[in-house]
């Protein structure tokens, strides 16, 4: 996609690499460091070689920008642990990695799937460790109804859970800001973002945060969903993205 799209007007955004880093990454971009010491000081993932490389190093060949579009992790830890009122505590000087303060707030329905999702992963771990509580889980998988489940089974206490939203909201907010900020300097541009596909399905997330920032923007998302049904189109999908790419379930992850 990268390659068939690219221009002159094109840029490449990444979640793979947090905001404090960008001048390390322009630094590999334009040639003054190598290789080995962008991967060190850039803290790549441990997947960049197998899932990224390829995208940096077309950029780079090409001449292209690439957007280190990521919150740093510390921050969103100190969220996760803290909650996100904690960041007004920051100094300036690390604000800057941010979004303005306080970030937007999730929507109501990115918070249900969020929900949703937390839920499905006590479960999982409920069933593997032998749980009693798994069982209430599981007899209640019916996401309308996850609130209560919380607060009958304890498992997730919810002043954490709104911790770890708040945490996730921050990724997509300071996503939504990188793209934002740097088409708001580069009004004929486009941006390319690469993302974990929770970031921007059904058009939550990323999508929204973008509409806070810049509301004028045209936005096309496509979504990857590996499928075991393969190369079957599901209902569940219908939504997912603008465009979806279904790619054969039964293949090994790279990480």
């Amino acid at each position: 996609l990268l390659e068939k799209t690219w221009d002159k007007w094109q840029t490449l955004s990444l979640e793979m690499f947090e905001t404090d880093v960008q001048y390390v990454l322009d630094e590999y971009m334009t040639g003054h460091i190598n290789e080995e010491h962008f991967l060190k000081s850039a803290r790549s993932w441990e997947n960049y070689g197998s899932d990224y490389r390829k995208l940096i190093e077309f950029s780079k060949e090409k001449g292209t920008s690439v957007i280190a579009a990521n919150a740093p992790r510390r921050y969103v830890n100190m969220v996760r642990r803290m909650g996100k009122n904690s960041l007004l505590n920051l100094p300036e000087e690390g604000k800057r990695f941010l979004p303005p303060l306080p970030v937007p707030d999730a929507s109501s329905e990115y918070e249900k799937k969020f929900k949703a999702i937390m839920m499905a992963h006590h479960s999982m771990i409920n069933m593997v460790t032998d749980d009693p509580e798994g069982e209430i889980l599981q007899k209640n998988s019916n996401s309308n109804s996850v609130g209560s489940k919380i607060e009958e089974s304890n498992i997730i206490d919810l002043e954490a859970f709104e911790r770890m939203l708040a945490a996730q909201n921050l990724w997509d907010a300071s996503m939504a800001w990188s793209i934002a900020s740097h088409l708001k300097k580069n009004s004929k541009n486009r941006v390319l973002h690469v993302n974990g596909s929770f970031h921007t399905d059904f058009s939550l997330g990323i999508p929204e945060q973008l509409n806070n920032y810049s509301p004028n923007l045209d936005l096309l998302i496509v979504t990857i969903v590996p499928s075991l049904d393969y190369p079957n189109f599901r209902d569940s999908m219908i939504g997912l993205g603008d465009y979806i790419i279904i790619t054969d379930g039964k293949i090994e992850a790279s990480h």
